[in-house]
């Protein structure tokens, strides 16, 4: 597959000049930005206006001189640069601060396709013959700009790797030079800019040579492997039962990554055209089955990310998860549809290809307007879990709403506070009375009522087996941090379905070689993850200490989770027994192969 570039582009041996000149100024603008307004020089939203359109205008116009003419592609990487520059300026205003816009990482990833998804659309639109709505235009622009990015990126490491080695070998005899030069700030930034934009013509003039035919075709041959994946753990998932898939906070990226991956393969298989599509029946078959299960892991990763909001609420991280489910959900379906329909499957996959490319880009767009504001959505769902007592007093994250969600997050804290005032709400004026005097949050200060907080762990911290631990459980409350205290007893509000407090304290001789009892603390974090914390006397009459607490899963059996490990306890249907593993005992040194 050659890159396609622009017969009537005229610019022929000039190319290297022009894109080489472009780079520079690239970096010139970035040392300026970065190094010299950096310091408060310039208003903060016009710091991340001018940082935002510059950026994308030469991040898109250094790709697109190649297919397109000089003016065409200035006017088209302009437009680009000034929507996205202007949406991310009108998204700061949620924060008093502008830079903490950045802080979420789905702004960030919706600020990345916006810059990149609309680049094969533009630069299709200004070629002869085809428009900015022909896929094979579409398909060969988007694989050849990844290609010709990473091609020209790697010459820009193989420049400064050069530069680095050479300046070794001068310092050796005493030439000092490439060291003055390389410190220099905005050297390193036009030669940056310089090398990219050198590389990239390279690469546009050996378009022959450097192409997307290669990756493509090594796409081609993971497919199946992935299929195969896909298959096996679609086909085990009913005799495994969902309670383990569930148990694992990454299980829900696992599945949106596996999904975004099963796409891609789809895409790249079909090609841009049924010419250069996959002609094998076993290849299609591959295709074809691999589109069906689509839909089921968009599915899966997306009640992963439910059942989080359903227990603890949304966040824009969580916003963002379902955000990304419900789109590869519909590129599943539009995939499966397709295929069920027979036919021209193929076609019809690639018209909706175009579609839900242009989906994603409006959704990206929305997710930086009021429309689609997550920290909003977000303050908005704590205020309302709180008002439906889905969420108790304790355990409402007043900081959270105050450091992280900008102006909503403000808003939400002053209708909390309303809340608050009236007379039955005094459990969550306590909470204020927290955040207020600093004790909420990392490096809280040390609360004066720190006997108050320890009386609430001796009363909502059970032991068990009962009526055993009341020491060592006075010990370990009067010996930890304040913050530590403050999280067992955020903890220990977390109720669990039964009523009862999220939180455990379970002693026994866990280590009969050393004194005394030992004790597992047992919690519940934020994500629903069991959290295990140990105490152990290191010797007769010592000191409590801190020490590892372990978890192993015997062989066969499912992960329970963190609610049904909490109440089993709690309810005392538990039992010990010795750790399954054999030592091998040389003359007092043991040699174990550790699970």
């Amino acid at each position: 597959m050659r890159i396609a570039v622009s017969e009537e582009n005229v610019l022929g041996p000039r190319l290297r000049v022009v894109l080489g000149l472009a780079g520079a100024l690239c970096g010139v603008s970035a040392w300026l930005l970065f190094d010299v307004y950096a310091q408060g020089q310039l208003a903060p939203r016009l710091h991340l206006f001018l940082a935002l359109f510059f950026g994308v205008f030469f991040g898109a116009f250094l790709i697109s001189v190649g297919p397109l003419r000089l003016a065409r592609a200035a006017l088209s990487s302009l437009a680009l640069a000034a929507v996205v520059a202007s949406l991310v300026w009108w998204a700061s205003f949620r924060f008093a601060d502008p830079r903490d816009l950045f802080a979420s990482t789905e702004t960030l990833l919706a600020v990345v396709l916006l810059s990149t998804l609309p680049l094969p659309f533009l630069i299709a639109a200004g070629l002869p013959g085809a428009g900015w709505h022909d896929y094979p235009a579409l398909f060969t622009q988007s694989w050849s700009i990844v290609v010709r990015y990473a091609s020209a990126w790697l010459f820009v490491a193989v420049v400064w790797a050069v530069l680095f080695l050479s300046d070794q070998l001068f310092l050796l005899v005493g030439i000092t030079l490439l060291s003055h030069l390389i410190s220099t700030d905005w050297l390193a930034y036009v030669l940056t800019g310089l090398s990219l934009g050198i590389g990239l013509s390279v690469v546009d003039e050996l378009s022959d040579y450097v192409s997307p035919f290669l990756i493509l075709r090594l796409l081609r041959v993971i497919m199946p492997v992935v299929t195969l994946v896909v298959a096996v753990f679609l086909a085990a998932l009913p005799f495994q039962g969902l309670s383990n898939l569930f148990g694992q906070i990454s299980v829900a990226g696992t599945l949106l990554a596996m999904a975004v991956a099963a796409a891609t393969l789809v895409t790249a298989a079909l090609d841009r055209d049924d010419d250069e599509a996959v002609r094998s029946k076993p290849m299609q078959f591959s295709i074809q089955l691999l589109a069906l299960m689509l839909p089921a892991l968009a599915l899966l990763g997306g009640w992963a990310i439910w059942l989080r909001v359903a227990e603890h609420g949304l966040t824009p991280p969580r916003i963002g998860g379902l955000t990304g489910a419900g789109l590869l959900l519909l590129y599943g379906l539009s995939y499966a549809v397709s295929v069920l329909r027979r036919g021209r499957w193929g076609a019809r996959i690639r018209r909706d290809n175009r579609v839900l490319a242009l989906v994603v880009i409006a959704v990206a767009g929305l997710w930086l307007t009021p429309l689609f504001n997550a920290d909003a959505i977000t303050a908005a769902n704590r205020v309302a879990r709180y008002q439906r007592a889905a969420t108790p007093p304790g355990a409402v994250d007043l900081y959270y709403l105050k450091t992280r969600l900008g102006h909503a997050g403000t808003e939400a804290l002053a209708t909390l506070r309303a809340i608050a005032a009236r007379p039955e709400q005094k459990a969550l004026a306590e909470r204020f009375a927290d955040l207020d005097a600093g004790r909420l949050g990392p490096g809280a200060k040390v609360p004066a009522d720190i006997a108050d907080l320890r009386a609430r762990l001796t009363r909502d911290l059970a032991v068990r087996p009962k009526g055993e631990g009341a020491n060592l459980k006075a010990q370990i409350l009067s010996t930890r941090s304040v913050w530590q205290l403050k999280l067992w007893a955020e903890a220990c509000t977390r109720t669990l379905p039964s009523g009862q407090p999220g939180c455990v304290l379970l002693v026994g001789d866990f280590l009969p070689d050393s004194p005394g009892q030992e004790a597992l603390l047992l919690t519940r974090d934020n994500a629903g993850r069991l959290r295990i914390d140990g105490f152990a006397h290191r010797s007769e009459g010592g000191a409590l200490m801190r020490v590892n607490g372990a978890r192993q899963l015997l062989p066969g059996a499912k992960a329970p989770s963190s609610v049904a490990v909490i109440e089993a306890v709690l309810a005392g249907k538990t039992s010990l027994s010795p750790a399954r593993v054999q030592a091998l005992d040389i003359g007092g040194l043991q040699l174990m192969v550790q699970p």
